[in-house]
């Protein structure tokens, strides 16, 4: 499935199937600087699926999905023509519930955050924390030592009463999705579905045998 580092029809059509539950997320416009926006609905990922994913596979996925924010910034740099190194993130925690706090899937999560944190540092500029359940301080108590400190000092957590007014400092309101205030709709959802994905539930039991399978086809430092 993998040759010379690259992904074979096989595997990158069991990513792009992944796509669609983890992480729920996409990047969508641009901050008012003109560095993309990355909006992350956390609170709607599966812990069950984290619990059950083999970690080699995951950690496949993290790079497959980093390595494509990356080039996106890229890209983006040359079409304004100047450097682009940086990108906002909004992560949306409304739906974040006691299963999110399971032992299993807190761990793997941890792994998707170190991975990103060791091995595509400094991308982040700010992050931006909206709709938090009353349950966020209690999760965020212990996942925040996950991140490097200086990631750490760039989350801000907005007052629930205040979310567009948070946003709409670092956003123009136009891109913001219409679920948090903004104007930004897309194919007839109000959080811009399917550019930033919104599952209902975890991968189906087809997706997740397809994705154990691909475990005997990674290169074998990642056993």
């Amino acid at each position: 499935v993998l040759r010379s580092g690259r992904l074979t029809p096989v595997l990158l059509d069991v990513h792009r199937r992944l796509d669609d539950h983890w992480p729920p997320s996409g990047l969508l416009g641009k901050d008012r600087e003109g560095d993309p926006i990355y909006w992350h609905r956390f609170g709607l990922a599966s812990i069950d699926f984290l619990a059950e994913v083999p970690s080699e596979v995951l950690v496949r996925h993290e790079i497959f999905t980093a390595t494509r924010i990356t080039q996106a910034i890229e890209e983006e740099a040359c079409r304004q023509g100047r450097p682009v190194m940086y990108m906002t993130v909004v992560a949306d925690i409304a739906g974040l519930s006691r299963k999110h706090l399971s032992l299993s899937g807190a761990l793997k999560w941890k792994l998707c955050v170190r991975l990103c944190e060791d091995y595509y540092p400094e991308m982040v500029k700010r992050i931006i924390v909206v709709r938090t359940p009353r349950l966020f301080s209690t999760a965020w108590a212990s996942a925040k030592f996950f991140f490097d400190e200086g990631t750490r000092n760039k989350v801000q957590v907005a007052d629930n009463r205040n979310t567009y007014e948070t946003l709409v400092r670092y956003i123009d309101g136009g891109w913001i999705p219409q679920e948090l205030g903004g104007s930004f709709g897309f194919g007839g959802g109000c959080y811009a579905q399917p550019v930033i994905p919104s599952p209902e539930g975890p991968p189906s039991p087809a997706l997740m045998r397809d994705l154990k399978a691909t475990k005997a086809y990674l290169p074998q430092h990642l056993h």
